[in-house]
């Protein structure tokens, strides 16, 4: 179990590597004047909501329990109809 749940956890980590890389090049071409479709402009966005959301996760760590913090938020959140995972972490 631990096996599968750290190769799904390399995956998902790689996909956001592979969204930031896209996301690169759609804001080279941008800066280079070139036209971006509405489509990447859409990824774009996304793209930085998902930062933004890892960027807030990321901040509880400096909280007492922060980490159990994470968890509950991440578990709850879903309860609550509240969205705290990046695209690349839902099912």
């Amino acid at each position: 179990m631990f096996r599968k749940s750290l190769t799904d956890f390399l995956h998902k980590s790689h996909q956001e590597v592979d969204d930031y890389k896209e996301v690169g090049q759609i804001l080279k071409k941008y800066a280079e004047t070139q036209k971006i479709t509405k489509e990447e402009i859409k990824l774009v966005r996304q793209q930085l909501i998902d930062t933004l959301k890892m960027g807030g996760l990321s901040a509880i760590f400096i909280f007492p329990f922060g980490t159990i913090l994470i968890v509950a938020l991440l578990k709850f959140g879903d309860r609550l109809g509240l969205d705290f995972k990046p695209s690349a972490w839902k099912n």
